[in-house]
C-alpha cells in the first residue's frame, strides 16, 4: 500500500490502471458502466472505452475493479485491495510450492524469491490486473492439486470457481496457465478413467457460475453472449494479420517474424525482471531435471505455455516497441514468475545441500541483479511522476466547486495523460471534459448550465482559467498585448476565413499591457483601440483552425503570417442573428516566458 502511494501517486506508465479505477468508482456508485450524457458523448469518452447508448463500456472485465471497490467501501482506500492481493500471492506461492516441491523449506524460499522479484514488487504497487489474476491462477492450482490428491469434491469445485473467475478476468492467461494442469490430470489418471472424469466434472461444476456471470456481462456490455467488450475493434484478437486497438488506428501487419520478435524481447526482459535473472532460470532447470514429486515438469510447462501462447497475440510484439515493459516489467509474462520462483527455489535447495558456499554466492549475485533492475525502474518512475504531477498541479491546487473543467486534448480520451481525472458520475463536484474547441464546449455547457466552466491550457504545467459565455448581436473581446511587443514595433494580424487584416500597434502611454477590443458579430470582426492603418490581404486558412485567429508578427511587411511571435484564437457559435463566445474571464498568471498575446472576455 505504501509503495503504491510513494512510487505511483499518479499511476504507472501503463495507463490501463485508470480504466480499472474508473470501473471501481463506477461500481461504488451502484452502476456497472460509467454514465454518458445524452449528447456530446465524445467530450467525456474515457480511455479504452466505447460509447453505447447512455453509458460507456470499458474494455476490461469488472472482476478486479469489484475487488478495488469492495476494499474502498470497507476501509476508505483503493490501496487496500493492492495490499491484500500482494499478501495473498505470497501465501499462495508458498502453498503451491508445497504441492509441487513437497517440502516446507523450499516453499518458503519460493515465496522469498517471488517477493524479491522486481516484477512482483513493481506490479504489486500498481492497479493493473496482472497480479490479481496471478492470485486467482495460483489459488486454482493449489485447490486443484490438493483436491485431486485428496479426492475432495469440494476442493475440485472450488478450483473450478477460481479458474472461472480467472477466465472472466483474463481469459487467455487462464487458458494458458491451466492447460498443463489439465494435461497432468489426463496423464496421471490415464489408468483410472472414471476418477479422471469425476475430477474433471467437479471442476466443471465450479466453472459454471463465473462463466454464466461472464456471459451475462458480455450480453449487457455488447448485446451478445459471445462478444467481449475487450474487442473495441474486431481485429484486436488472436492470430496473424492486420491488428489494431481502435477502429481509427492504422492496422499493424502482425506476422510470424513479429511474433518471434515479441517472444524474444519479452523473454529477455523477463530474465532480468524475475529475482536473480538467468541464475534463477538455471536453478529452475535443475529442479525440472531432478524432480522429486513429479509435478515439477508440469509446473515448468506453465513457463512455456504462457510465452508460446502469446506468440498468437499481437500485443506481445506491440509491447516490445513500447517503453512500458522496461519500466514495470513484461507484464503479459507475469504468470511465468510463479513457476520460475517455485522451481528456482527447488533448484536452490539442491545447490544448498551440494555446496553452501556456492549457493551463498549465487544468492548474492541474484540480489545484485534484481537490485540493479529495481533501481533503474524506480528512477525512471520518479522522472515520469514529476511530469505527471506538474500536469495535475493546476487543477489540484484550485478550489473547484460545482465546475466543469475542459482538459487539453492530448489524446481523444479522458484519463490520458490526466490519470487522476475521471467521471464515474455526471453529478460529481468536478466534471472533466475534453477541450474540443469553443463551439463544441458551448454545446457541452448547454447540458450543464449550472456549472462554472474552466479551461486548462496545454503545457506543463498548464494554466487553469475560468470561462465566461457571452452572447449578443455584437460581443466584445478584450485583447491584451504585452508592452515589450508594442515597443518592438510588432504587428497584429486578424484572420477570419480567407481574410487577413494587419495593424501596426501604437503605444497607448498607459502602464501595463496594451488593450484592444474586438467587436464580434455574425458577419464581421472589428478592431478597436490604438492601432495604425489597416492592411487587407488574403490567406489560405488551415485545417481545424479557430474561426478567428490572431497573430503577433515581427516588425516588417505584413502578409501571410509565417513566423508569428504568438497566436491566439476563438470560435464563434451562431444563434440566429446573435453570436456566442466562450472566453477566459481574467488574464492568466504569467509563466516563465509570459504570453505576449491574450484574449479575455470583454467588458
Amino acid at each position: 500500500m505504501g509503495a503504491s502511494v510513494t512510487l505511483f501517486p499518479y499511476l504507472s506508465v501503463n495507463q490501463d490502471e485508470t480504466v480499472y479505477l474508473l470501473q471501481a468508482d463506477t461500481l461504488r456508485q451502484g452502476r456497472l458502466f460509467p454514465p454518458a450524457p445524452p449528447a456530446e458523448a465524445d467530450a467525456f469518452l474515457p480511455w479504452l472505452s466505447a460509447h453505447v447508448g447512455d453509458h460507456y463500456v470499458p474494455k476490461y472485465s469488472p472482476v478486479w475493479p469489484a475487488v478495488i471497490a469492495a476494499g474502498r467501501m470497507v476501509t476508505g482506500s483503493n490501496h487496500t485491495a493492492q495490499a491484500l492481493v500482494a499478501a495473498a500471492v505470497v501465501v499462495m506461492t508458498y502453498l503451491l510450492a508445497r504441492e509441487v516441491l513437497g517440502r516446507r523449506w523450499p516453499a518458503v524460499m519460493a515465496s522469498l524469491f517471488l517477493v524479491l522479484s522486481p516484477f512482483f514488487l513493481v506490479q504489486s504497487a500498481t492497479f493493473l490486473s496482472y497480479l490479481p489474476n496471478v492470485l486467482l491462477l495460483e489459488s486454482f492450482a493449489v485447490t486443484f492439486l490438493r483436491g485431486a490428491r485428496r479426492g475432495s469434491r469440494w476442493l475440485l469445485a472450488s478450483s473450478g470457481v477460481l479458474l472461472g473467475l480467472a477466465l472472466f478476468a483474463r481469459p487467455f492467461d487462464a487458458v494458458l496457465f491451466a492447460l498443463p494442469f489439465g494435461l497432468w490430470l489426463v496423464v496421471s489418471r490415464r489408468r483410472s478413467i472414471g476418477r479422471m472424469l469425476s475430477d474433471a466434472a467437479w471442476v466443471t461444476v465450479g466453472l459454471i457460475p463465473p462463466l454464466v456471470a461472464m456471459l451475462a456481462f458480455f450480453k449487457t456490455a455488447t448485446g451478445s453472449l459471445l462478444r467481449s467488450p475487450f474487442l473495441l475493434d474486431k481485429s484486436d484478437t488472436l492470430g496473424f494479420g492486420g491488428r489494431r486497438i481502435f477502429p481509427s488506428d492504422p492496422k499493424l501487419d502482425y506476422g510470424v517474424s513479429e511474433a518471434w520478435h515479441g517472444l524474444a524481447a519479452q523473454s529477455v526482459l523477463l530474465s532480468f525482471w524475475c529475482f536473480g535473472g538467468l541464475v534463477l532460470i538455471g536453478l529452475a532447470v535443475v529442479a525440472v531435471r531432478r524432480q522429486t514429486t513429479g509435478l515439477e515438469r508440469w509446473m515448468g510447462l506453465v513457463a512455456l505455455t504462457i510465452p508460446l501462447g502469446y506468440l498468437l497475440f499481437w500485443g506481445s510484439y506491440l509491447l516490445a516497441q513500447w517503453e512500458g515493459p522496461w519500466r514495470i516489467g513484461p507484464f503479459y509474462y507475469l504468470p511465468v514468475v510463479v513457476p520460475l520462483a517455485i522451481l528456482g527455489a527447488g533448484g536452490f535447495s539442491r545447490l544448498w545441500r551440494f555446496d553452501r558456499r556456492l549457493a551463498s554466492l549465487a544468492l548474492v549475485g541474484m540480489t545484485a541483479v534484481s537490485g540493479f533492475v529495481l533501481q533503474g525502474a524506480l528512477r525512471d518512475q520518479r522522472d515520469r511522476t514529476a511530469v505527471t504531477e506538474a500536469l495535475h498541479e493546476p487543477v489540484e491546487a484550485a478550489p473547484l466547486n460545482n465546475t466543469i473543467v475542459f482538459l487539453p486534448q492530448y489524446q481523444p480520451y479522458l484519463m490520458l495523460p490526466f490519470t487522476k481525472l475521471r467521471n464515474p458520475s455526471l453529478g460529481q463536484d468536478v466534471l472533466w471534459a475534453l477541450d474540443r474547441g469553443d463551439e463544441a464546449n458551448l454545446r457541452v455547457l448547454d447540458l450543464f448550465p449550472q456549472r462554472t466552466p474552466y479551461l486548462l491550457s496545454e503545457g506543463v504545467p498548464g494554466v487553469l482559467q475560468p470561462l465566461e459565455r457571452q452572447r449578443g448581436e455584437v460581443v466584445s473581446v478584450a485583447v491584451d498585448i504585452q508592452k515589450q511587443a508594442v515597443e518592438q514595433g510588432s504587428l497584429l494580424a486578424v484572420g477570419r476565413g480567407d481574410r487577413l487584416e494587419t495593424f501596426p500597434l501604437l503605444a497607448s502611454g498607459e502602464q501595463g499591457p496594451l488593450r484592444l477590443q474586438l467587436a464580434v458579430s455574425k458577419g464581421d470582426v472589428a478592431v478597436e483601440g490604438p492601432v495604425g492603418e489597416r492592411r487587407l490581404a488574403t490567406r489560405t486558412p488551415g485545417a481545424d483552425e479557430p474561426d478567428v485567429l490572431l497573430w503577433l508578427l515581427p516588425p516588417g511587411p505584413s502578409g501571410q503570417p509565417e513566423e508569428e511571435l504568438e497566436t491566439a484564437g476563438f470560435d464563434i457559435r451562431r444563434l440566429g442573428d446573435e453570436v456566442e463566445l466562450l472566453l477566459p474571464t481574467r488574464v492568466a498568471p504569467e509563466r516563465t516566458a509570459g504570453p505576449l498575446l491574450q484574449l479575455i472576455a470583454g467588458r
